[in-house]
Formats: C-alpha cells, structure tokens, sequence
C-alpha cells in the first residue's frame, strides 16, 4: 500500500517518526520519508491509499478526495479527527484512526501541571522578576509577599 505524510510544516514528521520507526513503517507500507505534503493536490495524493496526517493538515473536505481517489485511510498523528475528517470521509468508507487515546494522559498530565503552576503564581512570579530582575520575596508560608522594587515604587 503506497502511504503518504501530511504535515505542515513538514519537519513535524520528525517529532512523531524516529529513523527507527521510519524503518519500521517501512515494512508495512510503501512511503518515501522525503515526500511530505502541505497539501492533498498532485499527483502524489491521486497515488496514496493511505495519508498519514498531523498537525497543520488541512481538512479532507471534499475537493480533497477528489484529488485523493484511491484513499482508503487515514491515520492522524494527532488527537482528535473532527477538524480534519469531515462527513464525505465516512460517506467514502475511508477508515480514520487517531492518536487520541495515546494522547490522553500527556494531555491530562499538562493540564494539571499547569494548574498547579497558576496556583503558585509561577506565571506572574515570572513577569514580577522579568521587570524587576530581583527574586520575588516570600514569607514562611509559602505565599508572595512584594518585591523589594514593588514597595519601592
């Protein structure tokens, strides 16, 4: 089966496949590593049976699949597949997978990371010292008092 990536931009490819794995899908499918689109025109989209999709593709919309006839799936890199698999996909039968459940705890791991970084003021911690390149002054508790610069003013 004849396999082609679409990302954009197209060094995003190397984030997801490693030599190693690039190796790997090359066992499975026939796809040259070099030839990324941006884009489903050409005559490399007419060829593919399959679409390897990340970040930065453009929807498969209808236009697309004419450009694409020989698509029977697509594998997106990414999470969710709403913005990029519209109803003509499921229409043609095209079978569309995606990386939503791999991304799932990363996502949920962010998410709380960064809530714990507001709760603790990390963000405006860091403008106070951008301005004022002193350390913020803290009291026993833990919590921010004022700068030295801030009282000063």
């Amino acid at each position: 089966m004849i396999a082609i990536f679409v990302f954009n931009p197209p060094s995003q490819v190397g984030r997801f496949f490693t030599p190693e794995l690039m190796a790997e899908l090359r066992q499975h499918v026939e796809i040259d590593p070099d030839l990324v689109l941006t884009g489903y025109e050409g005559p490399e989209a007419a060829r593919a049976e399959i679409l390897i999709t990340g970040w930065g593709a453009p929807p498969l919309d209808a236009r697309a699949l004419e450009a694409a006839p020989n698509l029977r799936y697509v594998v997106h890199t990414a999470g969710t597949v709403k913005w990029i698999a519209g109803p003509e996909v499921y229409a043609r039968g095209i079978q569309v997978s995606s990386q939503a459940a791999a991304n799932a705890v990363p996502v949920a791991e962010y998410t709380l990371a960064m809530i714990l970084l507001a709760n603790k003021q990390v963000w405006q911690l860091s403008r106070d010292y951008t301005a004022s390149r002193r350390a913020p002054i803290t009291t026993r508790s833990g919590r921010r008092a004022a700068t030295r610069a801030a009282r000063s003013a």
